[in-house]
């Protein structure tokens, strides 16, 4: 009997520090700027998809007509297969877009953005990078995280708090893609040889491919596993606060490299809402004194 009593105290305690680490109100700022930069990112992917939507969504596509699939799929295109259906299809998305930058709507924005990439998914599956997955996933945890009042447009009242559930489930999805692609590399005969970088940059991949990447030394093997490296810390330099800012410059130094020589930018895009998700409340905090002491000294050098 003590030990059951033991047990269920145990057991209490998990529970209280698990809806703790759950529900702790944080500064809703932060959800914010996670809706903000991943419209962004979404605009980028409208931008990159808008002049190839006929060819790839419509009947006249490369495509032909959709294939019918089960009701429980989430597909727009299914139903909506003309040229002028698709047309006002991105259009609807691109509203839905920009109201959730702003603040207009924001879940059900959200809800519309998720929908749409569901859709282009299904219905272009051969034309798809790996940006359309994490971009689909980070939607659908937008739409259930908490509602921000922060940051929108026209100006509501001043930021509050928001439970963390949305902003850990966000960290746990970075977390997973990063350990999940060192988990799908480390048998590959190339990452294991350090090769993949000299064989990236000859690619169609590569933004201006060279020769001279083929050339490389020892610097291959050092690029080649010094990425699985970055890739295997950056969740855990994200998740301790005396490491977090280590592992924000390193992922970003990552991402803005293979943004700069590769032809992957909104992959990099699509990363960065996740990497928000890790900011506190002291880092709000800071860039606002940043903010200040930029106003009071842009209003100090003003003539009189």
């Amino acid at each position: 009997m003590f030990a059951l009593t033991l047990l269920g105290r145990w057991c209490a305690l998990r529970l209280k520090g698990v809806e703790h680490w759950l529900m702790e109100p944080v500064d809703s700022r932060a959800y914010a700027s996670v809706r903000i930069a991943f419209a962004l990112s979404a605009l980028s992917i409208w931008l990159d998809l808008w002049p190839l939507r006929l060819e790839l969504f419509s009947n006249a596509g490369n495509f032909g007509p959709p294939i019918p699939q089960e009701v429980t799929r989430l597909n727009l295109f299914q139903w909506v297969s003309g040229t002028t259906g698709v047309s006002l299809v991105f259009a609807g998305v691109l509203v839905a877009i920009v109201c959730l930058g702003l603040g207009f709507g924001q879940r059900i924005s959200a809800l519309f953005v998720y929908l749409w990439f569901t859709s282009y998914s299904a219905a272009a599956a051969l034309a798809l990078g790996g940006f359309d997955t994490v971009a689909r996933l980070t939607s659908f945890l937008v739409a259930v995280s908490p509602v921000s009042s922060a940051w929108t447009l026209p100006r509501k009242a001043e930021a509050g708090r928001a439970p963390r559930y949305g902003l850990r489930l966000l960290q746990w999805q970075l977390a997973l893609i990063y350990w999940i692609t060192v988990w799908l590399k480390a048998p590959d005969h190339f990452w294991r040889q350090g090769e993949v970088v000299s064989h990236f940059g000859v690619s169609m991949f590569a933004r201006n491919p060279n020769p001279a990447f083929a050339d490389l030394g020892v610097w291959d093997p050092l690029l080649t596993w010094g990425t699985l490296l970055i890739e295997t810390l950056v969740p855990v330099l994200l998740w301790k606060r005396s490491t977090r800012w280590v592992g924000l410059c390193l992922g970003l130094v990552l991402h803005g490299t293979i943004a700069v020589l590769g032809k992957l930018e909104l992959f990099s895009l699509s990363m960065l809402p996740m990497y928000l998700a890790f900011l506190e409340d002291s880092d709000f905090e800071r860039f606002a004194r940043l903010v200040n002491l930029l106003r009071n000294s842009g209003s100090d050098s003003q003539p009189v």
